[in-house]
């Protein structure tokens, strides 16, 4: 199996919990591979300039990461300062980390599993706010919480699973 393939079938779990049809999800899917690559690339890129003590402004990665998001994501509708905003959230918190290791593990801050993990949460935020803004503007006037109403679910959120409320409020 490729490394590819193995993502395709991560991501595809990720989103076959959220009951959205197959066009959705592999809506989600495509983004969440854009999103690694670049994450994944502006990690890497860190870690590695990291190692042989050569790192440069903190600015610079997050122009870097805020590029190549804007390239992959060109097809999808995205907001341009949510993206400058991630981008800073996820290279200054690497930068904050950097030194967060033992000598028998990689840092989980600069890991691939990192990478995966901002690219699903990522990729479905992105999409959510799509399908937000296309309901909006086809006439839908709330919108509903729904939790996947397993054990994980937190307290907060079952105490607002299937509450209903205008749509341009906030679920509190």
């Amino acid at each position: 199996m490729t490394r590819f393939d193995e993502l395709n079938k991560l991501f595809k779990g990720y989103f076959d919990v959220m009951g959205i049809s197959e066009t959705d999800k592999k809506k989600r899917i495509d983004c969440a591979f854009f999103f690694y690559d670049a994450v994944w690339y502006t990690l890497t890129l860190i870690r590695l300039e990291y190692q042989q003590d050569r790192l440069e402004d903190i600015a610079s990665y997050i122009q870097t990461l805020v590029y190549r998001l804007s390239d992959a994501l060109q097809d999808i509708p995205y907001d341009e300062a949510y993206l400058k905003d991630v981008s800073t959230e996820i290279v200054e918190t690497t930068f904050r980390h950097l030194e967060d290791t033992d000598e028998d593990e990689e840092n989980y801050y600069t890991s691939e599993k990192r990478a995966i993990l901002i690219a699903q949460n990522e990729a479905n935020t992105v999409m959510n706010r799509n399908d937000f803004e296309d309901a909006k503007n086809s006439g839908k006037t709330t919108k509903t919480w729904i939790t996947e109403g397993d054990e994980k679910v937190r307290e907060a959120h079952v105490m607002v699973d299937m509450v209903s409320i205008p749509i341009d409020q906030t679920f509190q």
